[in-house]
């Protein structure tokens, strides 16, 4: 049986031709070749090789991930070229040689970052602003939650009650801190709110948390805001990606086994209140992203097909850009005022579902289970202490 082959070149519909060229003796030497620019499961369905051209640089995200993704067993064969011309010089000496594949072993593929729970789990994001209440608890033992995220202005001692609900709960919490829109904070600001104090001294919220076993932090949010430090604190990724490594290189002489969390981003399209969109601040955010020990993502949607487009465009996109890293949704929610909580209930359990399909996602936390103002089309519960249908519909899952 022939083999067939698949070269993936990263090329643009204006110049694909230019790239197929560039293979046309190579194409006549050896039998059942293609040239494509799109690395779909589809287009990669029957294949037994896939040979990719380029790399990061030249794609724009991961290509092998993006290849392992859909093809996980497929061979990969891999040339190094930006251009048709240089794609040709390497094709032709593979026909001159009668070597249909390079003789260099394929690039080491990164292993999937190990889950904090060795499984995908199922998360809530506690209460926005306090500490947790009883009926807080109530819906984390209903829904059977498996994972919760506090915010460092909960109380550590939360930490044992959610652990009387569940002994393997798995905790995170977020460093947290308000950022004036006039004056900027310093990493050594915010590092001298959470450092420890000196024995006999109150203990900062972190090293509470950290006394209590938590291990997972999150540093900051949504950090391309105006409102959580764009224009002040910094002016652009890059800006914040130094401020991040800063107050890791920091935390880390005190809480030696903490993991650092590079924070969500708020998504969409830039505005007035945000400046950069998540992308380019990402990209230019790069050094960081590789210092951080895991990656924290938010997702929002108003229906399931928008939640589908996005968990490929975001959550998946993550994955793909950098394979080695732990990725965990901290904030994902339907926001809409005129969706009934009943809907909502049934919306996350699919999100919960799907989201557990994408490997190295370790989990994902639904905003919000209570807050006192401002998110009560979201909340698990209302502020009487009743309990939303989004509780039992997720308990059921």
């Amino acid at each position: 049986m022939p083999t067939y082959q698949v070269i993936l070149v990263p090329a643009t519909p204006d110049d694909i031709g230019r790239w197929v060229e560039a293979a046309t003796e190579y194409m006549k030497l050896f039998r059942g070749v293609t040239v494509s620019s799109d690395p779909s499961p589809g287009n990669l369905r029957l294949c037994d090789v896939v040979t990719i051209v380029g790399g990061a640089d030249e794609w724009g995200y991961d290509i092998t991930a993006r290849v392992r993704d859909a093809r996980p067993d497929v061979k990969i064969d891999y040339i190094r070229a930006s251009t048709p011309e240089e794609l040709k010089a390497v094709l032709d000496e593979r026909v001159y040689k009668g070597e249909r594949y390079g003789t260099a072993e394929p690039q080491p593929q990164p292993s999937e970052p190990e889950l904090p729970g060795g499984r995908f789990l199922v998360g809530l994001h506690g209460r926005a602003d306090g500490p947790m209440e009883e009926p807080d608890l109530e819906v984390v033992r209903r829904a059977k939650i498996e994972a919760v995220k506090l915010l460092t202005t909960a109380r550590p001692e939360d930490v044992g009650r959610l652990r009387e609900i569940r002994s393997d709960m798995f905790i995170m919490a977020r460093l947290f801190m308000s950022f004036p829109r006039d004056r900027a904070i310093s990493p050594e600001e915010f590092t001298r709110a959470f450092r420890p104090n000196p024995p006999g001294q109150v203990k900062t919220d972190l090293q509470k948390f950290y006394d209590q076993g938590v291990r997972y932090f999150e540093i900051h949010n949504e950090p391309n805001l105006v409102i959580e430090g764009f224009g002040a604190s910094w002016h652009s990724g890059a800006e914040f990606g130094r401020w991040f490594l800063d107050v890791v290189r920091e935390l880390s002489e005190w809480f030696p086994e903490a993991k650092w969390g590079f924070p969500g981003l708020s998504p969409g399209w830039a505005s007035a209140e945000r400046p950069q969109d998540m992308w380019s601040f990402l990209r230019q955010a790069e050094s960081a992203i590789k210092a951080a020990d895991w990656l924290g993502v938010h997702q929002y949607f108003g229906s399931i097909s928008e939640m589908r487009a996005d968990l490929d465009g975001i959550v998946r996109e993550y994955r793909r850009r950098w394979p080695d890293k732990l990725v965990m949704v901290t904030e994902f929610s339907n926001p809409y005022k005129g969706v009934p909580k009943e809907t909502k209930g049934h919306q996350y359990v699919t999100y919960y579902r799907l989201v557990s399909e994408i490997p190295g996602v370790g989990a994902a936390f639904s905003f919000v289970c209570s807050a006192s103002m401002y998110f009560e089309h979201e909340s698990w519960r209302e502020e009487d202490g009743r309990l939303s249908k989004i509780v039992d519909i997720v308990a059921r899952r």
